[in-house]
């Protein structure tokens, strides 16, 4: 049986290829095992001199379809949501047509039109929506509102989202994110049982821009040299990494901030089993899969609690940052050593892709056909 995934995953073209951002695709590659064939429907900016290190390939029976790009900063870039509407929808119409499943990724500026056709258009095929977003955001942006009224006044299939809240209606199904490999689960193990917590090395992982608050770790530099934190990894790109690194660079040398851009989803996971500490505090998540994936190898985190991340962190896994990072810090400078032997194995399962898989066969699909590969 054939899956169709619609989203706005950004995809690049390199001699004669097709790559797209790490995180998506490398959950797409694995659950391609689970149906004859995948077609994602998405995005491509165009060709590319040079593939960025955090865009991925497929796996062979994973095909890729282009709609056109849209969005953007400005005016005309908003704009275009509406201006390839008619090419977006015969896109998806025609993708429909040649797929059994399909799989909607919310939110995202197309759904405005295509939930809507999915819902009255499509009452009968089979699908569900992945809503990656945080579900409860009390200001989200007008378009995302919209998307979760619509989905959850018009229609009768599912919504996996972040977290478990307790005014849910049936449809909305809680779904950890799923980042890790049974090979990356299992090297997690070694990781853990051999990490030595007495020289400390940090790391902020994700986007360089005031949405994801690296300058407030940047303003924790006091806290971090007390706390005996050497050297801080900084992984991710963005509007404001020129001015962080400049930062950076005139405080005291008792903390090494090494910027590595964007890095690829292996490296990534290297700069993790190096890590000790992960400083996430961002304004609004879903539930960022770095701090599973940082969890798996160790890595205390100090996150927002925003969304649903307070259901996966407490004081026996990570800290919570209520006001401000610096405050955080100061208040477990004795808490560090020990955190290893406080990570629940079957809690981190629940973040594979084989138990992500398993679950969208078992409760979203429900396994009505012999052609699904589903495990009990």
């Amino acid at each position: 049986m054939k899956l169709l995934v619609i989203s706005h995953t950004e995809h690049v073209k390199f001699q004669g290829k097709i790559y797209g951002l790490g995180s998506t695709v490398r959950e797409l590659n694995n659950l391609c095992g689970r149906f004859s064939e995948i077609t994602h429907l998405a995005p491509c900016t165009g060709e590319v001199e040079k593939v960025p290190l955090n865009y991925v390939g497929y796996t062979s029976n994973i095909k890729y379809e282009m709609i056109p790009s849209y969005g953007g900063k400005t005016i005309l870039g908003k704009l275009t949501v509406i201006l390839r509407m008619p090419e977006i929808i015969w896109s998806v119409f025609r993708a429909l047509k040649q797929n059994d499943y399909f799989q909607f990724r919310a939110p995202t500026a197309m759904g405005l039109y295509i939930i809507p056709m999915l819902t009255y258009c499509y009452p009968n095929k089979t699908g569900w929506y992945k809503y990656a977003g945080n579900w409860i955001q009390e200001t989200p942006p007008l378009s995302y509102l919209i998307q979760k009224k619509i989905l959850l006044l018009c229609n009768h299939r599912k919504v996996t989202i972040n977290g478990n809240w307790p005014d849910k209606t049936d449809i909305l199904v809680p779904f950890e994110n799923p980042c890790l490999t049974i090979d990356e689960f299992n090297k997690g193990k070694i990781v853990r049982a051999a990490k030595d917590y007495s020289n400390l090395q940090g790391c902020f992982i994700g986007r360089l821009d005031s949405s994801k608050g690296f300058e407030e770790v940047l303003r924790s530099h006091a806290s971090l040299v007390r706390l005996n934190i050497k050297l801080v990894h900084v992984v991710g790109e963005g509007i404001e990494q020129d001015s962080y690194k400049e930062i950076a660079k005139n405080l005291s040398k008792e903390v090494e901030y090494i910027f590595y851009g964007a890095l690829s989803p292996a490296r990534v996971h290297e700069v993790l089993i190096h890590s000790h500490c992960l400083f996430l505090p961002s304004k609004s998540e879903g539930f960022p899969k770095v701090v599973s994936e940082g969890l798996n190898y160790g890595v205390i985190p100090f996150v927002s609690d925003v969304s649903c991340i307070s259901q996966y962190i407490n004081d026996s896994n990570g800290y919570l940052i209520k006001d401000d990072l610096s405050t955080t810090l100061e208040t477990v400078m004795e808490n560090t050593i020990g955190f290893q032997h406080n990570i629940d194995e079957s809690d981190l399962y629940k973040f594979t892709y084989e138990y992500y898989s398993n679950r969208i066969c078992n409760e979203i699909l429900t396994n009505d056909s012999p052609e699904i590969t589903c495990k009990s």
